[in-house]
């Protein structure tokens, strides 16, 4: 059999992000998932691990660095109480290992009673570039439920010009917001709901890491909405889940 020639222009697009606990459910442009991935997709990762970075959980083991008097190691770190950390440094059989003279700086500090403390990771994301992400992440679950309408629609006009150009931020920064705030308990997938007098779809999926989880709420405007931008300005007041009225599941 002759292999084709023919380019695959499409790839497996995970919703949300792999690195995040997401899945395949849509196929999409392959260049694009691609350049996303190099350019966007890992603002988002970095800065969900950045805001967990000193959240554990009990069982959960975590690479993390230690602070000891100006020394600073490799080390695994675990929760075994509230408020209390099991640290074991790493030793040069390890994959993160630390070399011997860093090792014997870290016990001549320790046993002089020197104060150790985690040290927090510089920050290497960008939070618009992280919120676009979250943007492609509803979008994408929004087209696989109601497929081209999505496309064809003028109400997401805004959201592919943003998905577009990615380098400038042009879309309104309340379309997004945690499950917790609204003290929602609902289950990932897309849902229709109104907030006051508007209708909107709300797209509701978990990010995942180091055992960490938290749930999203992404508001999309309907496509047969005649202002798109309705939605978010009623989501810049709304601080509570009284008047958000959830309809139905898609």
């Amino acid at each position: 059999m002759k292999k084709s020639k023919t380019k695959n222009h499409l790839s497996e697009e995970h919703v949300p992000q792999n690195a995040l606990g997401g899945k395949v459910i849509v196929l999409t442009c392959k260049d694009c998932n691609n350049d996303y991935g190099q350019n966007v997709d890992h603002h988002l990762v970095n800065g969900f691990k950045f805001e967990n970075y000193f959240k554990f959980k009990q069982g959960e083991k975590y690479a993390r660095q230690i602070n000891n008097g100006g020394v600073i190691v490799n080390a695994e770190v675990e929760l075994i109480k509230e408020d209390t950390l099991d640290v074991k440094i790493y030793d040069s059989k390890k994959k993160r290992f630390n070399p011997p003279s860093t090792i014997k700086n870290f016990t001549s500090t320790t046993s002089q009673g020197q104060t150790q403390y985690l040290v927090t990771p510089e920050k290497n994301f960008d939070d618009d570039k992280a919120d676009i992400a979250i943007l492609k992440n509803a979008y994408l679950m929004l087209f696989e439920k109601i497929g081209r309408k999505v496309i064809q629609s003028r109400s997401y006009t805004s959201v592919r010009r943003q998905l577009n150009n990615y380098h400038v931020r042009t879309f309104p920064k309340h379309f997004v917001k945690k499950a917790k705030i609204f003290n929602m308990d609902v289950e990932n997938g897309v849902y229709q709901v109104r907030l006051g007098s508007v209708r909107a779809y709300m797209c509701v999926f978990e990010l995942e890491s180091d055992g960490n989880i938290e749930k999203y709420l992404t508001f999309l405007p309907t496509e047969t909405s005649q202002q798109p931008f309705k939605i978010y300005e009623l989501l810049k007041k709304q601080e509570k889940g009284d008047s958000l009225k959830v309809q139905r599941k898609l």
